[in-house]
C-alpha cells in the first residue's frame, strides 16, 4: 500500500458565488482535449475527461502558470497515479484549479518535494498547506510540463474545481484568452441505429425496430487538428426536446458512469486517434447523471412509427451543427 503524508490542515473558506476569471496555464494556449471527452484506459477504469488540455508541443519542462491568484492547497507526488505530478491552488470564492501531468514543481516547493521523493522513493505523497503558507499571483510559474501519470504524451491537464471537488467544471466557461481553432468544425461523420453504422446524410431516412431506436452518432469538433469532444448535444423528437447532454458540470461520483453517454465497444483514443460514440437512447430511462441535463424518454415510452429528429451539436466554443433524419420503425 502506498504511503499519504499529510503536512499541516487547511482550514475551509466559504463559497461565496464569486464569478471566477481564470487565464490559460500555458503561453500560446492550445487546446487538444476538451471537458467531459472518453477515456477508455487507465488505473481507474474507463471515465470522463474532467479537465481541458493544454498543448506544450510535446516537450517536458514548459513553465505551468497560476491561472489566477490563490493560494497553494496541496500537491500530490505520485509517478503512478492517474494524473500524476499534481498542483491545487484555491482561488476567491472557493474555487480550485488543478494542474496534473507535471515533471516538476515551483521553486517556492521544490525544496520539499525534492526531500520528500528522496524519503519516500516513488511512494503516492500528499502536502497539504495551509491559506497563507505559499500565496501565488496570477501568471507565477507553479511547476514544468511533463507526462507523469498517465499522461500519452507530456502537455497540461487543467481543472477547475468547486470548494469540496465533488464536481468539476468546463473550464471554459472560466477561461479568457483562449483563442477559437482557425480549423473550428462541428463534424457528424457516422451514424448507428442498432447494429448499422451508416454514413450520416442529412435529411436521411433510417429504420429502427423495438420500442426505441438504438441510435448512436460518431460526433466531434476539429480543433488545432484535433478530434474534439463535443460541449452539448440537443435530441429532438417532431420539434420536441427529449434528451440533452451538457458538459459544462460533472459530478464527481459520475466520474465511471461513462457507459451511460458513450458506446465503450466503438469507442477509442491513442496519441493519432480519438473516436467518441454518443448514446442517444435510453439504457435507463430515468437516469439522472450530471451531464444529462433533460430525459424525457420514460414519458415518450415508446417511439412513433416514424420519428422526424432534429439533434443539434455544439463545441466549447460555441459553434453549432443542426442535423436532421427520419426514423421509420420496420416490423414490431
Amino acid at each position: 500500500m502506498k504511503k499519504l503524508l499529510a503536512v499541516l490542515i487547511v482550514v475551509g473558506i466559504s463559497f461565496f458565488g464569486y464569478a471566477l476569471k481564470l487565464y490559460p496555464p500555458v503561453d500560446n494556449p492550445r487546446v487538444t482535449s476538451t471537458f467531459g471527452e472518453y477515456r477508455p484506459l487507465g488505473s481507474r477504469g474507463p471515465h470522463f475527461h474532467m479537465g481541458l488540455d493544454f498543448s506544450t508541443a510535446r516537450r517536458i519542462g514548459i513553465d505551468i502558470k497560476a491561472a489566477a491568484d490563490g493560494y497553494l492547497d496541496r500537491i500530490v507526488i505520485d509517478k503512478d497515479d492517474i494524473y500524476g505530478y499534481v498542483v491545487v491552488l484555491v482561488h476567491e470564492g472557493g474555487y480550485k484549479t488543478l494542474y496534473a501531468h507535471m515533471s516538476d514543481f515551483a521553486p517556492a516547493v521544490k525544496e520539499i518535494t525534492d526531500d520528500l521523493e528522496r524519503e519516500f522513493n516513488g511512494e503516492r505523497v500528499i502536502v497539504q498547506f495551509h491559506p497563507d503558507d505559499v500565496i501565488f499571483k496570477k501568471g507565477d510559474v507553479i511547476g514544468k510540463s511533463g507526462s507523469t501519470g498517465e499522461a500519452m504524451k507530456p502537455h497540461c491537464h487543467f481543472e477547475v474545481r468547486d470548494e469540496e471537488e465533488k464536481s468539476s467544471y468546463d473550464p471554459m466557461l472560466f477561461l479568457a484568452g483562449v483563442p477559437r481553432p482557425i480549423d473550428e468544425k462541428v463534424v457528424l461523420d457516422k451514424i448507428s441505429v442498432g447494429s448499422t453504422v451508416m454514413s450520416f446524410v442529412d435529411g436521411g431516412e433510417y429504420e429502427f425496430k423495438g420500442d426505441f431506436p438504438k441510435l448512436e452518432i460518431l460526433s466531434y469538433s476539429i480543433g488545432n487538428g484535433n478530434r474534439l469532444g463535443l460541449k452539448d448535444i440537443k435530441y429532438y423528437l417532431n420539434g420536441s426536446l427529449i434528451y440533452e447532454l451538457s458538459f459544462s458540470k460533472i459530478d464527481w461520483l459520475d466520474f465511471g458512469n461513462v457507459s451511460y453517454v458513450y458506446d465503450g465497444e466503438k469507442s477509442r483514443m491513442n496519441v493519432e486517434e480519438y473516436v467518441a460514440w454518443y448514446k442517444l437512447y435510453p439504457i435507463d430511462l430515468e437516469a439522472n447523471l450530471s451531464m444529462i441535463k433533460v430525459n424525457r424518454f420514460s414519458e415518450i415510452k415508446r417511439f412513433p412509427d416514424v420519428a422526424n429528429v432534429r439533434i443539434i451539436l455544439e463545441d466549447a466554443w460555441g459553434m453549432k451543427k443542426e442535423a436532421r433524419i427520419v426514423l421509420r420503425r420496420v416490423g414490431d
